[in-house]
């Protein structure tokens, strides 16, 4: 397993990123400042305030940074349920460091 950057809407080749095998499907990595409590706390105002889920989107679209990643996953690992490791990200720039297999990562590096 090795170390990779991916930046939001980076294509990948189908190559599962758990065990490095042919890959038919996508599993979705989501990245955000968001906490639990502030999404909980914001569906509450948007169904207890009349016009709350318009005044929570304008707050959310202001404050709210999210990075989305699709990385190819095999049958295999999709049926367990394999999720990707996040080793740490950086959503200023929209970029997040994964651990993936390394087949995955050398077919990334090539040019």
């Amino acid at each position: 397993m090795r170390l990779l950057v991916v930046h939001e809407g980076d294509s990948f080749p189908a190559i599962c990123f758990s065990c490095g095998q042919p890959a038919q499907n996508l599993v979705k990595v989501r990245l955000t400042n968001v906490d639990a409590a502030a999404s909980i706390g914001r569906a509450v105002f948007g169904l207890l305030v009349p016009f709350g889920r318009i005044f929570s989107a304008f707050s959310a679209a202001k404050h709210d940074v999210f990075v989305k990643v699709k990385l190819p996953v095999c049958g295999l690992c999709r049926k367990q349920k394999m999720k990707p490791q996040v080793q740490s990200y950086d959503l200023e720039s929209r970029e997040a460091r994964l651990v993936v297999h390394e087949r995955l990562r050398q077919a990334v590096a090539k040019p």
